[in-house]
């Protein structure tokens, strides 16, 4: 554990040093964008200070409460920020001295100011106004409360019609790196990665490119729309290694939908994960719960149970 640790912090210290050279390489990352209130819930008020929920049982609790007679909660906003995987991640990679382009919600037709926070060095397309995350922060947890109607009509038409596909194409030739995220919030997201498979990306020149995909938490979508995203990611494997990667609440969702079953128990996330591995076709599944990392990975592409028992859990040190 002491080695990986050591092993993490030589990295983060030479990609510092790398910063000052040419960029790494080019990523093109898309396609979501929120606006998140950080917010506490007021459970009194005080003249010198006011009080708050300190856990999410005591606030459910209250809110219980409320049932057959009705009730007000106040909201107090502390901060407001950028969010949305997608310009975070890419934020995180221009910081990184990445050669980033962010096509994604953040504002149209012009950028919502929140996102002027993003590094300067990554290139901004937004094609969309901004979802809204309500997040209401505990002391053990957080309840995120999402307002997604103004991405309704978000999908491939629409993307065509707000900016300039030819400029997105030449973009997307230079890039070696592509991180679709956020499919789970993104009412069109099938249909944006399908067309941008479809049209984007197999015209290209054949090289060298990466593929990560980033579901979020599946569980308002239907068994057969994770089977079609499943086997979509599976299609960019023809042009490119893939990586897919889950956290544990979302392997036992993806496990629970795929095998049909109806029971709350699932299996240890070795068994889920070698299972979606298997169901796949792609190079590398990564499943990260809090405590722990799990790489499945096969580069000959077999089927084989001691292929796909070719699994390195590795111990998370630095967050």
């Amino acid at each position: 554990m002491e080695t990986t640790a050591t092993l993490l912090l030589e990295l983060r210290d030479k990609l510092k040093k790398l910063q000052k050279d040419k960029p790494l390489f080019r990523a093109f990352v898309g396609f979501d964008g929120f606006v998140d209130r950080i917010q506490k819930v007021v459970k009194n008020k005080h003249s010198e200070k006011d009080e708050y929920f300190s856990t999410i049982n005591e606030f459910t609790d209250h809110l219980k409460s409320f049932s057959g007679i009705s009730g007000q909660v106040e909201l107090i906003t502390e901060k407001i920020k950028m969010g949305g995987n997608a310009p975070i991640l890419s934020n995180t990679l221009a910081g990184m001295n990445v050669s980033t382009t962010c096509l994604g919600a953040m504002g149209f037709p012009l950028i919502h100011p929140v996102f002027e926070e993003m590094n300067s060095s990554c290139k901004v397309i937004s094609v969309s106004p901004p979802g809204i995350s309500n997040a209401l922060e505990f002391n053990d947890g957080k309840i995120i409360i999402s307002e997604l109607e103004m991405l309704a009509a978000y999908n491939w038409n629409h993307i065509k019609k707000a900016c300039n596909i030819n400029e997105i194409k030449g973009i997307a030739e230079e890039a070696t790196l592509f991180a679709f995220v956020d499919w789970a919030n993104l009412p069109h997201a099938t249909d944006i990665w399908q067309r941008f498979l479809r049209s984007v990306i197999k015209p290209m020149p054949e090289r060298k490119r990466f593929f990560l995909f980033d579901l979020c938490d599946p569980s308002k979508k239907s068994t057969q729309h994770i089977d079609e995203v499943l086997d979509l990611i599976s299609d960019f494997s023809a042009y490119g290694s893939v990586t897919l990667g889950l956290n544990e609440n979302e392997t036992n969702k993806i496990w629970l939908a795929l095998t049909g079953n109806e029971a709350t128990k699932v299996p240890a996330l070795e068994v889920a994960g070698r299972f979606i591995y298997q169901a796949m076709s792609i190079d590398t599944l990564l499943i990260h719960p809090v405590d722990r990392t799990l790489l499945f990975t096969n580069h000959r592409r077999s089927t084989s149970e001691d292929s796909l028992s070719d699994k390195h859990v590795l111990p998370r040190q630095i967050e």
